[in-house]
């Protein structure tokens, strides 16, 4: 009785196993075991007995137990075959291959033509210890025999069916659907020939013939979980995600616990995009793999299994942990070791990853699939070193990267040359990814380089990778970015026509780049800076505004839109487009006031928006601009002297001091924050001439000097201020100090005239200073140097005829003069001079005449009024003469104690 119950457990447990249904399965085997304990105690020498006890401690996961019960067998029986092939199982399953193998091999000599053994041999052992050429030799040998069987017996099905198997595992899909075709001519009910007919079809890529062939495999046997799986996996592979559910819910609804049906029913919904109910699959075969791996703690695969399904799901953290189990078992396990570097490189856990990723390297040196993600891990590292500012961590962290990138390169390179694949086996139920292309490894390495601000070595990665592939847009999106600050950096250093022409190539690698992502807003943006920079203000206004259509709520787009409109603008003006140009600033201010309406604290766009009124003629507009941007950002020295510089102007436009000294005030400030910027000291300088603060305007033109000896107009300003603290020295009395100032002054403009030689303002200045130190010969020798510099300057005519007079060389005078006079017909100092020379000269009414067009243009010009009164007294018009005189005396001596 006993006997009959332990059989029939065990036989139970089989049956189970078949339709997967694992814990009752376990629980009878356990009861299998137990019977058999009582019944051995009575009948030691049952061979049949011992063999099923060690079948049942097989299926229990309790190998050495089993193989002590197949020992007793083969003590009692030697030939007992199935003994033999089940204890060679027992040590695969411990590791043991090497015995395992042995085992088979005593049985083959015994059996030649056992072809399961032949079977096992190979997809359990030779497989296992990677000795592929013998394992295709074992499989050719299963087909052998299966050949020389249904040369016997045709009809056999069965080895038609296993015939099929074999095949299919040399991965001969199309003989083996041929057995497979045999099988069901034969036997048209043959639920498995059907699905292993459908698989070959898988097999071959041929999912559209295999899905016939499952629905076959379907409409033989309703309750096949088998069949209703594989039609689901075909309806995936076909795209029909919602179908292909629906067949997984049928396998499911049969077996609830069936791993494949959930997950591929996973699969399929992810492809749906329902993500929620995805999940839950992934989840659902999770927990039973995790309970079947529990029951059968030596089967690796259960373990590799959900590991990768927890890979799928992203769960990295519980992946890892499944991996590590895979390793207790086995410590050699190349793919766990993988696996498990990928999880943990996900998780950021680098040295972790690094590490894994070094065992498989060990193990397989050529991996290129390791390395690979070697690279990767390496990478994704640096990456987060260099956004914590760990500069120097992230650039070696990043060459280590391009070491294993090269190493990728370098083993791609040589299975190119044999024909061998980058990646290699492990002979368990999971593998490894197969590395990358060459194309996605020139990827990773140009943004390496790009990192490592190896700009030119960066471009021709990215070269490459487009050359080799269309695969990769982000290519043409970084290589525009770099040849954008290559080209930039060529116009820094004055080589315009290489930038420009590098900045072409930027722009035509964004709209390469566009071409694949029309809808990537920040391509857009950078084309838009490109022509820009590029001197393409149309073009670049177009890009700005596909940008915005896309994101219409973009401050820096805005910004750089309304640069654009500026320097379009200041290009109209320079050309002497006035009209034109303040259109175009308007646009710029507009495009400004965008940005500040998104960001109000946007200092650039404030203080580009103030600079465009102020270049617009908008002074009083701009400068409440101008306090904005100060307020954003009070630290800025530019803002600062842009501000005085605004209110310098309209100080200068209005006469009004508040402007001036608000001015010199606002350059005061920026002089706070950079007091070494020479343009400032130069406009505080300035500003400090027109409020009459000349020692101080002095002292400000002097630092700036110190800080840039070669600014003509510094030196120019510095004599101006020179010449005026002279003149009021001068006045004051203190003759002495005047003079000395004189010479300063004088000294200042030869400064500015050995920079600048053609620096008109110094020549003029200098030349007047001279006259009024009494060097009336080197006065007019400057005049002289300026007119041969600009022969129709009016004024300079004007002032060597002054100067010509005060030798008494009244014929150089009077043609300097008329010279004047043939230029600009309204000098009035150039008819009271002619005026003068007349008068010199006794000719008192072409005196007269000339001072009369000086009142015309002036009747209240006091020299012309009382030189005229002089005139008509001479000429004997005495009585018109002193009315003229009387009107012209007490506002004469008013107007010299102003000179």
């Amino acid at each position: 009785m006993h006997l009959l119950s332990a059989k029939s457990f065990c036989l139970l447990g089989l049956s189970l196993l078949d339709f997967g249904k694992f814990n009752e399965a376990k629980s009878n085997f356990k009861k299998a075991v137990e019977s058999f304990e009582i019944y051995m105690g009575i009948h030691s020498k049952d061979e049949e007995s011992w063999f099923y006890r060690g079948l049942a401690h097989f299926h229990l996961g309790e190998y050495n137990e089993a193989i002590a019960d197949f020992d007793r067998v083969l003590d009692l029986k030697p030939d007992y075959r199935e003994a033999l092939y089940y204890k060679g199982l027992a040590f695969l399953e411990l590791g043991n291959f090497e015995k395992a193998i042995g085992k088979l091999e005593k049985e083959l000599e015994n059996k030649p033509d056992f072809a399961l053994g032949w079977y096992c041999k190979k997809g359990f052992l030779l497989q296992k210890l990677e000795r592929y050429e013998e394992a295709l030799t074992a499989f050719e040998k299963v087909i052998d025999i299966f050949e020389k069987d249904l040369g016997n017996t045709p009809a056999d099905a069965s080895l038609w069916y296993y015939k099929g198997l074999a095949l299919e595992e040399l991965r001969k899909f199309k003989q083996s659907r041929e057995a497979f075709d045999r099988v069901v001519e034969i036997y048209p009910e043959y639920t498995h020939a059907w699905n292993s007919k459908g698989l070959a079809f898988y097999g071959l890529s041929r999912y559209g013939e295999a899905l016939d062939t499952f629905e076959n495999a379907v409409k033989n046997d309703r309750k096949s979980v088998s069949a209703w799986v594989n039609k689901g996996m075909a309806l995936s592979a076909l795209g029909r995600h919602e179908g292909a559910v629906k067949a997984f819910d049928e396998a499911l609804d049969l077996d609830p616990e069936d791993t494949f049906a959930w997950n591929g029913r996973g699969l399929a919904l992810h492809e749906l995009e329902i993500y929620d109910d995805a999940i839950k699959s992934f989840e659902k075969t999770i927990d039973l793999e995790q309970k079947y791996a529990e029951a059968w703690a030596r089967y690796t695969g259960a373990w590799s299994s959900k590991g990768l399904a927890l890979l799928k799901v992203k769960n990295y953290d519980a992946a890892a942990k499944a991996f590590e189990e895979v390793l207790k078992l086995d410590p050699e396990n190349a793919a766990a070791w993988y696996h498990k570097g990928l999880a943990f490189s996900k998780l950021g856990i680098f040295d972790e990853a690094l590490e894994a990723f070094d065992e498989v390297i060990t193990l397989e040196p050529e991996n290129a699939a390791a390395w690979h993600e070697k690279g990767i891990t390496f990478y994704r590292r640096a990456f987060i070193l260099r956004d914590l500012q760990k500069n120097k961590e992230a650039d070696l962290t990043y060459k280590n990267a391009l070491e294993a990138f090269d190493k990728v390169l370098e083993l791609n390179s040589g299975s190119e040359e044999s024909g061998t694949g980058s990646g290699t086996g492990s002979g368990d139920n999971f593998g490894y990814g197969s590395g990358a292309g060459s194309e996605e490894v020139y990827y990773y390495r140009a943004l390496i380089l790009r990192e490592l601000k190896k700009c030119d070595d960066a471009i021709l990665a990215f070269e490459k990778v487009v050359e080799m592939s269309s695969e990769y847009p982000f290519a043409w999106y970084y290589l525009g970015l770099l040849r954008r600050d290559k080209g930039l950096k060529l116009l820094e250093n004055k080589k315009d026509r290489e930038g420009i022409k590098t900045l072409e190539q930027a722009v035509s690698a964004f709209q390469q780049f566009l071409k694949f992502k029309p809808e990537f807003q920040k391509a857009w943006y950078y084309l838009g800076l490109a022509f820009r920079e590029s001197g393409k203000y149309d073009q670049s206004i177009l890009a700005f505004d596909k940008a915005l259509e896309i994101k219409p709520i973009d401050a820096h787009v805005w910004y750089d839109k309304g640069l654009a409109f500026r320097q379009m603008a200041l290009g109209l003006l320079n050309s002497g487009n006035g009209d034109e140009a303040g259109t175009i600033f308007d646009a710029a201010v507009n495009s400004f006031e965008k940005a500040l309406e998104i960001n109000p604290d946007y200092k650039s766009a404030w203080y580009h928006k103030a600079l465009s009124l102020r270049e617009a003629g908008l002074l009083e507009e701009a400068v409440p601009a101008f306090d904005e941007a100060a307020r954003c950002d009070p630290s800025s020295s530019f803002v600062w002297n842009d501000r005085g510089i605004t209110l310098y102007k309209l100080g200068i436009g209005q006469s009004s001091r508040e402007f001036l000294e608000n001015a010199v005030n606002s350059f005061s400030r920026a002089l706070e924050i950079s007091p070494e910027n020479a343009n400032v000291w130069y406009y505080k300088g300035l500003g400090l001439v027109e409020l009459e603060r000349y020692e101080e305007s002095i002292a400000a033109f002097e630092q700036s000097l110190g800080f840039d000896p070669d600014n003509p107009h510094a030196w120019y300003n510095r004599g101006l201020a020179s010449r005026y603290l002279a003149a009021v020295f001068c006045k004051s009395g203190k003759e002495h100090e005047g003079r000395e100032l004189f010479e300063n002054a004088i000294n200042s403009f030869e400064k500015a005239l050995m920079i600048f030689p053609e620096h008109h303002e110094a020549l003029m200045n200098k030349a007047q200073t001279l006259r009024e130190l009494g060097k009336y010969a080197e006065a007019i020798e400057v005049f002289d140097r300026a007119l041969k510099i600009n022969p129709e300057d009016a004024c300079v005519w004007c002032e060597k005829g002054i100067t010509c007079c005060n030798i008494q060389k009244y014929d150089d005078g009077l043609s300097s003069f008329e010279k004047a006079l043939e230029l600009n017909s309204e000098d009035i100092w150039a008819w009271y001079g002619k005026g003068s020379v007349f008068y010199a000269f006794k000719n008192y009414e072409d005196s007269i005449r000339a001072l009369d067009k000086a009142l015309e243009l002036d009747n209240e010009y006091v020299p012309a009024l009382y030189l005229k009164g002089l005139a008509l007294v001479n000429s004997n018009r005495q009585t018109e003469g002193l009315e003229v005189l009387d009107k012209a005396l007490p506002a004469y001596s008013a107007f010299n104690d102003v000179r």
